[in-house]
């Protein structure tokens, strides 16, 4: 996958937005969604509404979010691209 705006790492954000991050992640997922309950981490965060999360279940995926805004609760909206880490990927290869 290859991202077209540059990200900034939690670090560099900031303890207050990494948390901020968080929170709009919770209030979008609905259940059902595949993020919905998953304990994550902030990784970064991009220019605009995205943001990049490590999930902590233990899988090794992390997840691409673009968080959007809806004032229809039963509307999923929190979009996410779930990746597997490359390091993984490479382990099993080889």
């Amino acid at each position: 996958m290859e991202r077209l705006t540059p990200l900034n790492p939690a670090e560099a954000v900031g303890e207050r937005l990494t948390q901020s991050l968080l929170r709009q992640l919770e209030v979008a997922l609905a259940p059902g969604h595949v993020l919905y309950g998953v304990p994550v981490k902030v990784l970064a965060r991009g220019n605009g509404n995205d943001a990049l999360f490590k999930l902590l279940d233990g899988s090794g995926r992390g997840a691409d979010v673009h968080l959007t805004w809806s004032n229809n609760a039963s509307v999923c909206l929190g979009l996410a691209r779930t990746f597997m880490r490359l390091c993984k990927t490479e382990r099993r290869k080889s």
